[in-house]
């Protein structure tokens, strides 16, 4: 049996290059649903930044059109910021 040829050699570094990427990529990933900046807000309640997100996929898409929507918010006003 011999050493693996360069076919073999890529295709292996294809597989480990594959495998690493999806563990790196593991991270929340939110569809932008909504993105406010404000400079001058009127009230000190309303938030500077304002950032609304839901789910990937279909389903979750097909869930906001029914109006069963998981939304994650995330926003700054002059005293705090809220996730």
């Amino acid at each position: 049996m011999g050493y693996p040829g360069y076919i073999e050699l890529l295709v292996l570094l294809a597989i480990c290059f594959f495998v690493v990427w999806r563990a790196l990529a593991r991270s929340p990933v939110l569809v932008l649903r909504r993105f406010e900046l404000r400079s001058h807000p009127q009230k000190t309640e309303t938030p500077l930044v304002e950032i609304v997100g839901r789910n990937p996929g279909i389903i979750a898409f097909m869930l906001t059109v029914m109006g069963l929507n998981d939304q994650t918010t995330f926003s700054i006003n002059t005293f705090e910021v809220e996730y």
